[in-house]
């Protein structure tokens, strides 16, 4: 039913408000589907080519698309934000890419949020399917938070694979086409049974090494991209200044790293990460690389830690278990000198748990799937001084993002 409401002699009409946030929600379905089929054609890409603005007229003609379609599709992309839309000097409406959308939707630049977009529609779409089956048997499905401890089984046979994958980098979406998609929704179904521990999202730790190392590069290239987006924000969080030597556990591509080392010219940073994410690290990521970055193949939970003064866990306690979580931050407290810091970079929860949609939709995620979860400050600052860590502080980075910064303290 419509509410009026008088000012003066005018009029404003306008829908219910009980219904406008849920045709907004319905909406952002389609503006990402919308977004998604963008992408597929490479329509941001062709756009990239083109020198500055040009009419959706010119464009169809050029690529063999229906001219009436493609102007609604550009204006659908402008109203979303995604291209800009002016009147030129002759009066015709043209097109280009925003900043945004050339800085992070185009295939051959880094860093990229395609992997973060591809990730969400055929990991987590896929499995927000099965919340009604999950919600009656409190059974979770695969664990995909860690993707890469599959790999970790065979470093040997995986890391080759993934030393020699530069076309995912270069394309990040190149080799996940509707046909794959298919063709892994397929698998899934004849996989199905009553057992939801058989459901999953991902392939298989059976499957090809190669099928896993595109889902962990998927998985970096989304990492790396969304911590390009406030990377700064989380090296200025804290002054930390007088710390020599950060350990970044789990640290994928290094951008944070380097970060680091940009902001304080005294810091060295050791990047910790399994083999196959070194690997591939080294050989396709090399502007995260400079003098005072070292990479060490390594796993968190098993090996010995490199030293540091500070040690940085990057959207890694989210993912794991009570007990994987009590293992690492033992390991972090023991190697700690006293006064060194453990900087924690998760996206915390309101106290209530209202609030940012981020963490709570994802709180829900990762209840499908793991043994993870998301926290609210006041649990963050009970699990770490739990394990003797002092003086927890937290900064929020502004913004929509998927960090928050939080430093603890090893007592002196």
């Amino acid at each position: 039913m419509a509410s009026e409401r008088v000012f003066g002699n005018e009029t404003e009409l306008r829908s219910d408000p009980d219904a406008d946030r849920i045709i907004e929600i319905i909406n952002a379905a389609t503006i990402f589907k919308m977004m998604m089929a963008a992408i597929e054609i490479g329509l941001f890409d062709a756009l990239e080519t083109e020198e500055g603005f040009i009419t959706s007229h010119s464009f169809a003609s050029k690529h063999g698309y229906d001219v009436d379609i493609t102007e609604r599709l550009f204006d659908a992309l402008s109203c979303s934000g995604l291209l800009e839309k002016e009147t030129s000097s002759k009066g015709y409406y043209e097109y280009r890419n925003t900043s945004g959308t050339r800085k992070y939707l185009t295939k051959t630049k880094l860093p990229t949020l395609l992997s973060l977009a591809f990730l969400e529609e055929t990991m987590v779409f896929r499995t927000l399917e099965k919340l009604p089956e999950i919600l009656k048997s409190g059974k979770r499905m695969m664990n995909i938070m860690n993707l890469k401890q599959p790999m970790a089984a065979s470093h040997q046979q995986t890391g080759a694979a993934f030393h020699n994958a530069p076309a995912q980098i270069i394309n990040p979406m190149g080799k996940y086409s509707k046909n794959t998609e298919k063709n892994d929704i397929k698998a899934s179904k004849e996989n199905e049974s009553k057992d939801l521990n058989s459901i999953s999202t991902l392939p298989s730790p059976h499957h090809k090494a190669s099928q896993l190392v595109d889902l962990q590069m998927q998985f970096m290239l989304s990492m790396d991209g969304i911590a390009a987006t406030c990377a700064s924000a989380i090296a200025q969080a804290f002054d930390i200044s007088s710390h020599r030597t950060a350990v970044d556990l789990g640290g994928g591509s290094g951008r944070i790293a380097n970060e680091f080392t940009n902001t304080f010219p005294e810091m060295e940073v050791i990047v910790l990460d399994l083999p196959p994410v070194v690997q591939a690290t080294q050989k396709h990521l090399l502007h995260h690389q400079n003098d005072r970055i070292t990479f060490v193949e390594g796993d968190m939970l098993v090996d010995s830690l490199p030293k540091g003064d500070l040690y940085i866990l990057g959207h890694v306690l989210h993912g794991f278990s009570k007990a994987n979580i009590n293992t690492i931050l033992k390991k972090i407290f023991d190697k700690l000198p006293r006064g060194g810091s453990l900087l924690v970079l998760e996206k915390v929860m309101s106290d209530d748990k209202t609030a940012p949609d981020i963490p709570i939709t994802n709180n829900l995620v990762l209840s499908m799937i793991t043994e993870g979860r998301e926290r609210t400050i006041l649990e963050y600052r009970k699990l770490l001084m739990k394990h003797g860590f002092k003086h927890t502080k937290m900064r929020r980075i502004e913004g929509y993002n998927y960090y928050d910064a939080i430093l603890a303290k090893k007592p002196f």
